[in-house]
């Protein structure tokens, strides 16, 4: 049985939100992995990232293993902790998912440790690329409900808006002539 976002997921606060304690970091590789390392390689950036982070009393935790698993046991099992995207390139680029949290037992009042973990991430930047770990990008795990509320039907967690019908005057004519959609017209729909 599926399971809805909100169940999964809970009730979004605020427009723009993250999930507590997950991040995502996006690294470039050195070369087109073999799909079965890429549980070994989010290993191996997890320690280095790790090592960087226990100064500050932060600890990443695979995907799956924490957070909201941990709170709802019911959550279904992680696959896949690694996506590996631009393989046109020489050097590909992975997204690898972690759970932040506090070393230190007893910490749960503090406030959720991602926001601090990324920002010591992006000021060890250099440090890590000299270490060989090419950090492009370290965010949080965003749930993307904006794009409704922003611009009615359509969006990734709904169905496309319909397309327009068309009325043709002579059943033998080409549909394909008749139907134009310009940016301007799309303004003008999210506008209203």
């Amino acid at each position: 049985m599926s399971r809805n976002s909100v169940e999964l997921m809970g009730i979004p606060s605020e427009l723009f939100y993250w999930i507590p304690g997950e991040m995502v970091v996006v690294v470039r590789l050195p070369r087109h992995p073999v799909e079965e390392t890429l549980d070994l390689l989010a290993e191996q950036v997890r320690a280095q990232l790790n090592t960087t982070l226990a100064r500050y009393n932060l600890t990443l935790d695979r995907y799956g293993v924490g957070g909201r698993w941990l709170d709802r046991p019911t959550m279904p099992p992680i696959r896949r902790r690694v996506f590996v995207f631009g393989l046109k390139r020489q050097q590909p680029f992975a997204a690898l998912f972690f759970h932040t949290r506090y070393i230190t037992p007893g910490t749960g009042s503090l406030p959720d440790p991602m926001p601090m973990a990324l920002s010591y991430i992006q000021s060890h930047l250099e440090q890590l690329a000299q270490g060989g770990l090419w950090i492009m990008s370290a965010q949080p795990n965003w749930l993307m409900s904006a794009a409704p509320v922003l611009y009615g039907d359509g969006g990734p967690p709904i169905p496309p808006r319909p397309a327009p019908v068309v009325e043709l005057a002579d059943p033998s004519e080409d549909v394909r002539t008749r139907w134009h959609i310009t940016s301007q017209d799309l303004d003008e729909e999210l506008a209203a």
